[in-house]
């Protein structure tokens, strides 16, 4: 009776399950410890990605004498793991939903204009970026390890018509919507929400509900930033997990994953350069007055955090308004991002598309650009924005369900974040290049 609740019930066969649990507790206590006496977060999250390498390595030579630790030590670390995703997957729709609204009714009176052309080159760059993501990934060998990590029992799935797609984009229950996580149509339903609340702002009778709205965006955006805390504690067995079931030869697969979303980076930063050109701003010069705030993005893996100093390089080095750089920094630091919102949830679909064998053609990009860009909006003001953005991105494309192939992924973030935010803030301030210069012209 003992026996069959300890292998059936709890799947502890023998002492090697119990030993795996016993390594992965002390390393959460490690991990807290290095946390209270407050040591960087960003070498906390590689120290959790060399556990989880080491422990999936153990596991993975350990299974050839005991078959269970597939089974049971991976039953128990996704617990932790796939946890953690699905916390991800719940905080998605609400979190668009309520910073959409948010972002809609605190633009200005006065910057409306700025704000609508802020908007435009922000979305237009992301686009640019996603297509440069899309192109690259058909160039390079993206997922030749990782599509070993998918199972045979997950299904193929259609992408509709344009036509289908933009009917679903309309929403006709607004239950119905956030039950089935229809992404598209609960951006729809906000914008409409947002416009008519800021048409109403000045009436005493909405004063209530515009406070409800900032009440609820902090505490969406306490739980989310709550959820990204455990980031450390989840990296661990969801890359040990992936290790241990498929070998080293999935490492492989993430750095080739790394190779990929960085040739983007570095593709994408040129056409930055390219537009600067455009709109007469010398390569030497913008490049000598964006360092700084590039170096500290790139280091701080902070886009919010770096706002002063992106904001100070426009106006002090670039020239650019006081007015017009707070307007484009704020906007430029909580949506339109182009790493962490355009090139990094682009890769990841198509890495999903690549595991499942879902068939990719030019309907199946159109939907994912679209999605991807309509994702960037409103959700970079907390950290982990990509890690969101890809659940956004996953739940708008139909494939949030699969979430949890993605744990090699997610596991490296720290190594990704660093280009990616670097990304962000330039193109922060290119827009606000663009901007300041179209301004200029009127």
């Amino acid at each position: 009776m003992l026996e069959t609740f300890l292998n059936g019930y709890l799947q502890i066969s023998n002492w090697t399950t119990v030993f795996f649990i016993l390594l992965f507790v002390i390393a959460v206590v490690l991990l807290k410890w290095l946390d209270k006496i407050e040591f960087d977060y960003t070498k906390i999250l590689i120290l959790s990605m060399f556990v989880g390498i080491i422990l999936g390595l153990l596991g993975n030579w350990l299974a050839g004498e005991w078959p269970s630790i597939k089974l049971e030590v991976t039953s128990w670390y996704g617990l932790v793991g796939n946890g953690f995703m699905d916390l991800l997957k719940m905080i998605a729709v609400p979190l668009v939903f309520i910073s959409m609204i948010r972002v809609l009714i605190t633009t200005k009176h006065d910057f409306k204009k700025l704000a609508v052309k802020t908007v435009i080159v922000l979305a237009s760059t992301t686009v640019i970026a996603s297509v440069v993501a899309i192109l690259l990934s058909g160039m390079l060998p993206l997922t030749d390890s990782l599509t070993k990590v998918a199972d045979s029992e997950y299904a193929i799935r259609e992408v509709g018509t344009f036509v289908t797609t933009l009917r679903g984009m309309i929403p006709s229950n607004m239950v119905d919507i956030f039950a089935k996580g229809n992404i598209l149509a609960v951006i729809v339903l906000a914008f409409i929400l947002g416009v008519s609340l800021k048409a109403l702002e000045t009436k005493k009778e909405v004063q209530p509900l515009l406070q409800l709205v900032e009440a609820a965006y902090q505490l969406i955006r306490k739980v989310a930033i709550f959820i990204m805390d455990l980031m450390p504690y989840a990296i661990i067995p969801l890359l040990a997990n992936v290790v241990i079931t498929q070998g080293n030869s999935t490492l492989l697969g993430a750095i080739n994953f790394i190779a990929v979303l960085y040739a983007s980076i570095i593709v994408m930063f040129i056409i930055h350069l390219i537009i600067v050109k455009i709109f007469k701003q010398p390569i030497g010069a913008y490049l000598k007055a964006v360092k700084s705030p590039l170096l500290l993005a790139f280091t701080s893996r902070s886009s919010l955090g770096t706002l002063p100093v992106t904001i100070d390089a426009m106006t002090t080095k670039l020239k650019i308004p006081n007015g017009l750089a707070d307007l484009v920094g704020s906007f430029g630091a909580n949506m339109g991002m182009n790493g962490c919102a355009g090139i990094y949830p682009t890769l990841v679909v198509i890495t999903l598309a690549t595991m499942l064998k879902i068939p990719m053609d030019i309907s199946f990009f159109i939907m994912l650009i679209f999605v991807v860009v309509l994702g960037s909006f409103g959700i970079a003001g907390i950290p982990g924005a990509a890690t969101m953005s890809v659940a956004i991105v996953l739940t708008g494309m139909g494939l949030v369900e699969y979430y949890p192939l993605l744990g090699v992924i997610l596991a490296i973030d720290p190594i990704l974040d660093m280009g990616r935010t670097m990304l962000n803030v330039n193109g922060t301030i290119v827009a606000g290049v663009v901007v300041n210069e179209l301004e200029k012209k009127k």
